[in-house]
């Protein structure tokens, strides 16, 4: 995990561009304007946070195209300029996945007057979106949500709003939970609501909504702010409907206003445990209202009043409804003109309704350094940066979240952190491996200069594991881990192609044993990359580095580069295929290894010894002009469309020149020269003929030549050689070859 420290926009839009899924962005406190993140899509979530809560300022924030962000502790908003309208959006999010935000402040003008402020948040078609601890004010709308999935509103304060504090358009699966949303200032002519459900417009309706927990209030506002305000509206002119709703555990307290909760058009409604009181006792306006709807359930509510109209299956049971029992209204206090918010009290049950809470940053925990003794010790820290040491025994060591640091010295000792509770750090002393499931970033030994051979294994999840200056067996597990051996002759297990072992020049003699195909780093020097089981027959490819490497298979067909440097390469059983780049590399092949092949991008001759059966190069159709050299078994030699030099040596060898001007030279043994169509004007070197004694082949592929009698009419004696022309661009000399000793036993023709 990288934590960039950015103090500017600019700095900013750098680290969004270099960060990767797991990095942490900070924000130096002091004015960012406007930011927008766009097309910033990472594997994993990505943190941009404000050093000092609230200390960063954006006067707008932009998200579209995103994927895995999370945002914290940002001040975002602003006056809007005189000519700008109230729909304004001051931020949003658009066309992305897996984004959240907390503790986020998002304002207008800050003067608790939103007459002329701007819309606080649009979010729209997001796959997964969350806002939590976050507090919006002084604007026109709180946050509009359209056309989401997974989309949850929880725990934010939204107050001083001149419209709508949550507005729901066309998602599916929206949460509405904990909020408090209170003191709106409504202009004549806007229809505010709390939170506002609606589907005017869109080509669908909204499924599986929950609105629970919430605390709506309203104070009792003279003259223009008597507009009133609706607590939670759900209505549906478009008949598009709602799916699967629950309204739960809500209270809503405020001036005279129609419709505390409304809900028109559902199929699947609970509406269950909610307190919707006006100031008034006289009031009949703050009800709860349903109609047109299907199966609804209607249960321990209290209210003003209740009204049903075209509703089918429907129940309803412990209810209180004011308008049918005056008697009920009269147990509780006077609520006329309060002061604030209050207590209610009914009959046997209370009912309290808390202000608005106010934001408080609680003191951080303090941390604390935590050390055992000689027993099996269980030690539980708290969630501040703790160092945690059981001692000798075999201990069990929590340490709940903060950046905590364990001190390891026993084999059976336990360390248990949970995912997101902070960079967690264990230095061991002894070999050790940690517990599945537990979320430590980084597992290191004690001591970096030490020479005790100490091997560490991760688990499942990513981790970072560093070694010393001994011989170390590292093992990231299942993972896609970082492994540091530092000095000494150190081992690493890879079993995940994302694995990065990281090795510096003149630190001992180091082997990397892969059971995935696997490559390595550049600039990681490591001696031996190898496949884990050398008798196994998973086909397994490894790809070296730019220095000098070693490079082993196993008894599967694999494929083996060695990369720029000048590599040594054995695939052992299968029919492996070698990647070879530089002239200096070395093949080792045995006896009945498989059928194998080593493919060259620069000239290159085989070794001596080496069973390898197919030389050729890296590219059919390219025009480079190589030469190729085969050893003293059978070799197929075969080149490219460019200038060759090809070698058969010692063994009975097939040469293949393919296009361009060729040289092939068979040497020892009975070899065959094959020319397929557009081979060029090629020379063979020592053919040596069947009449003459030998054994030498020449094969035409294509029907370049009908037959011998039509290779014959194409041939012609030109000094010690024979010539065969079939075009300008196309010919084929025998060299200190005699017409008269050829045969139609030289030729075959396909």
């Amino acid at each position: 995990m990288t934590i960039f420290n950015v103090s500017n926009s600019t700095q900013l839009q750098s680290a969004l561009g270099s960060a990767t899924g797991g990095d942490t962005i900070v924000l130096a406190d002091g004015d960012y304007g406007k930011v927008n993140v766009y097309t910033r899509n990472y594997a994993s979530t990505v943190t941009i946070e404000a050093a000092t809560p609230g200390g960063a300022h954006l006067d707008g924030l932009f998200v579209a195209n995103a994927t895995n962000i999370s945002f914290a502790g940002l001040d975002v908003g602003r006056a809007l300029g005189a000519t700008e309208p109230d729909y304004t959006q001051l931020s949003s999010v658009s066309n992305s996945s897996n984004i959240t935000m907390s503790h986020i402040t998002v304002h207008g003008s800050l003067d608790n007057d939103p007459a002329n402020d701007g819309m606080g948040m649009m979010v729209r078609n997001v796959a997964g979106f969350s806002i939590s601890d976050s507090t919006f004010g002084d604007l026109y709308r709180g946050i509009v949500l359209q056309n989401n999935t997974n989309a949850t509103v929880q725990n934010n304060t939204i107050k001083t709003i001149r419209s709508d504090g949550i507005i729901s358009i066309a998602n599916d699966g929206i949460t509405i939970a904990g909020n408090h949303i209170g003191e709106f200032h409504p202009k004549l002519g806007d229809h505010a609501d709390a939170i506002q459900f609606w589907n005017t417009g869109q080509t669908k309706g909204q499924t599986d909504i929950t609105v629970k927990d919430n605390v709506i209030y309203q104070s009792y506002f003279s003259g223009i702010d008597q507009t009133g305000v609706q607590g939670i509206f759900m209505s549906d002119p478009l008949s598009y409907g709602y799916k699967n709703v629950l309204i739960q555990n809500n209270l809503l307290y405020s001036n005279d206003a129609y419709n505390g909760i409304f809900v028109n058009g559902a199929t699947g409604a609970q509406i269950i445990g909610n307190t919707v009181l006006s100031h008034s006792s006289d009031s009949k306006l703050f009800w709860i209202d349903v109609l047109n709807s299907d199966q609804v359930s209607l249960q321990d509510n209290l209210t003003d009043r209740i009204i049903t109209s075209n509703v089918t299956n429907f129940a309803q049971s412990g209810n209180v409804d004011f308008s049918v029992n005056a008697g009920a209204r009269a147990m509780l206090p006077n609520l006329a003109n309060p002061a604030g918010v209050e207590d209610l009290v009914a009959s046997g049950v209370g009912y309290h309704l808390p202000p608005p809470p106010t934001p408080i940053t609680p003191p951080a925990p303090l941390p604390i350094d935590f050390t055992g003794d000689d027993a099996n010790n269980l030690i539980n820290a708290n969630a501040a940066d703790n160092n945690i040491d059981g001692g000798k025994g075999a201990d069990a060591m929590y340490g709940l979240a903060g950046n905590d640091h364990y001190i390891v010295d026993n084999a059976g000792d336990r360390v248990f952190e949970d995912a997101n509770a902070g960079h967690d750090v264990v230095s061991t002393s002894v070999t050790y491996s940690l517990q599945a499931g537990t979320s430590v970033e980084v597992l290191q030994v004690l001591g970096p200069d030490t020479t005790t051979a100490i091997n560490l294994t991760g688990n499942e999840l990513a981790n970072t594991l560093i070694g010393n200056a001994g011989k170390n067996i590292l093992d990231g597990g299942a993972g896609a881990d970082e492994l540091h051996g530092l000095a000494g002759d150190d081992c690493y297990f890879v079993d995940h192609a994302g694995d990065h072992v990281y090795e510096v020049a003149g630190e001992g003699y180091d082997t990397v044993c892969a059971s995935v195909s696997y490559a390595l780093q550049a600039g990681t020097s490591i001696e031996v990359l190898q496949t884990n089981d050398v008798a196994g027959t998973a086909a397994i490819n490894l790809t070296g580095n730019e220095l000098v490497n070693t490079v082993f298979g196993n008894g599967g067909a694999n494929i083996l580069d060695g990369g720029a440097g000048a590599d040594k390469l054995q695939g052992f059983g299968g029919d492996d295929s070698y990647l070879v780049d530089n002239a200096r590399d070395s093949v080792y092949e045995a006896a009945g290894g498989g059928r194998d092949t080593v493919s060259a991008s620069v000239s290159y001759t085989l070794q001596p010894g080496t069973y390898v059966e197919v030389l050729q190069t890296n590219d059919d159709g390219g025009t480079a002009t190589l030469d190729l050299s085969g050893n003293d078994f059978a070799n197929v030699v075969r080149g490219n469309a460019g200038n060759n030099t090809l070698q058969g040596r010692g063994g009975d060898d097939v040469l293949i020149g393919l296009g361009g001007d060729d040289r092939l030279y068979g040497q020892a043994g009975n070899d065959t020269f094959v020319f397929a169509p557009g081979f060029g004007r090629d020379m063979v070197g020592d053919f040596a003929a069947h009449s003459a004694g030998g054994g030498d082949l020449v094969a035409f592929q294509g029907k370049a030549f009908s037959g011998f009698d039509d290779l014959m009419a194409h041939a012609a004696q030109k000094g010690t050689d024979v010539v065969f022309t079939l075009d300008a661009n196309t010919s084929l000399t025998l060299h200190n070859v005699q017409l008269a000793a050829l045969s139609a036993q030289d030729f075959t023709f396909a």
